[in-house]
């Protein structure tokens, strides 16, 4: 029989599964949204019930690989701190994700494990050096130096969405001003042209009549 592995992008919007067969191969994909609104349990209830719907009966689910947006504990157990998904700050996603699946669960900042799966699998297989650019509710990043993740001293080094581009620019979700987040993510790019779109309306409601 065929061994699968479950692939889990948790963002500030959606959380994103994916089933792969060994050879990484995807064989199917669901998507629901976290619903960081809800707080820190209905978040953890849609996470286990999207895994859950991935399993088949083909074959043996090895592992869970979760990516999360966020700076993780050195030990890759728990998530310090999130921007975007606050209400999972300093839960132990690993021990009840593990125990809630009875599964082999590995967590990593979702940058890292995109750039880890395009070492596995994708357009860096092939390549010993290179940078993985994340664009959605936030800005991220996982570079692989000399063919292993690197993630600097205090597992950072990936984080460019907090480079700060703009001195005293726009408050970013990390609390400091100015963070490249701040004025590129696909947040702030919605947030830019609704208020483009707003002013339009307000031209054309006062200046055109």
């Amino acid at each position: 029989m065929q061994d699968y592995v479950i692939g889990i992008d948790i963002g500030g919007t959606m959380i994103k599964g994916a089933f792969f067969d060994s050879h990484g191969a995807l064989v199917e994909k669901r998507s629901v949204e976290t619903r960081v609104d809800r707080g820190r349990d209905a978040v953890l209830q849609n996470l286990i019930a999207i895994i859950k719907s991935l399993h088949t009966t083909k074959g043996q689910v090895l592992s869970v690989g979760i990516g999360v947006a966020g700076v993780l504990h050195p030990a890759k157990e728990v998530l310090l701190q999130s921007p975007n998904i606050k209400q999972l700050e300093q839960a132990p996603l690993k021990k009840l994700l593990s125990e809630a699946l009875q599964l082999p669960v590995f967590l990593e900042n979702d940058a890292n494990a995109a750039a880890l799966g395009e070492q596995w699998a994708g357009a860096g297989r092939e390549l010993d050096n290179f940078l993985f650019i994340t664009l959605g509710t936030g800005i991220g990043g996982g570079f692989i130096l000399h063919g292993d993740l690197w993630t600097g001293e205090n597992g950072k080094a990936g984080e460019i969405g907090h480079m700060v581009v703009a001195t005293d620019g726009i408050l970013c979700a990390c609390g400091k001003r100015g963070c490249l987040e701040a004025y590129s993510s696909a947040t702030a790019i919605k947030a830019v042209r609704c208020v483009f779109e707003f002013a339009e309306f307000i031209k054309w409601r006062f200046f055109y009549y």
